[in-house]
């Protein structure tokens, strides 16, 4: 089964979902891509009304997931090889979060940092656990798939015993 052509957020959102899925299934609230960070109170130092300030967020940072649950926030990146800038990105992200006021009902709640991958890494993994983020590996079948893919593109071509 080729992926060709399939852009890599696409399916690290997919394998969000499905995990997001499969580990909170009775989660209060899940937001996917959450903006997180102050608002622009106003612009050349006029005042933005409420929608003006909503539109300029687009240009704040995004968590993957946020999931409410069991009365726990947990603060989700996603990646199908494990990466330190995820690491980094959840650091960011919980310093945000209180800043956000579209999120202001969670405030109280102390963000509990999860990066998932598709790929064990013992490096990251140890970084994690150094830092306080926990660390899943999540490879469900299609992921298995296009890793196996990526693999034999890698190793090239197939010899066919003809010379060159």
């Amino acid at each position: 089964m080729a992926f060709t052509g399939v852009p890599q957020q696409q399916r690290e959102a997919r394998m969000l979902g499905e995990w997001v899925a499969e580990r909170f299934p009775r989660a209060e609230r899940i937001i996917f891509n959450a903006r997180l960070g102050p608002l622009p109170k106003d612009l050349d130092g006029r005042p933005l009304p409420w929608a003006k300030r909503q539109m300029l967020g687009v240009f704040n940072r995004y968590a993957d997931a946020l999931v409410l649950s069991g009365g726990k926030l947990h603060l989700v990146e996603c990646a199908i090889r494990a990466a330190v800038e995820k690491v980094a990105q959840l650091e960011i992200y919980a310093q945000l979060l209180p800043e956000t006021e579209e999120l202001e009902e969670l405030r109280g709640l102390t963000p509990r940092p999860i990066l998932v991958a598709a790929t064990e890494d013992s490096a990251i993994r140890r970084f994690c656990e150094g830092k306080g983020v926990e660390f899943v590996v999540f490879r469900p079948a299609w992921v298995e798939a296009y890793l196996a893919d990526r693999a034999a593109r890698k190793r090239g071509p197939v010899a066919s015993g003809l010379p060159a």
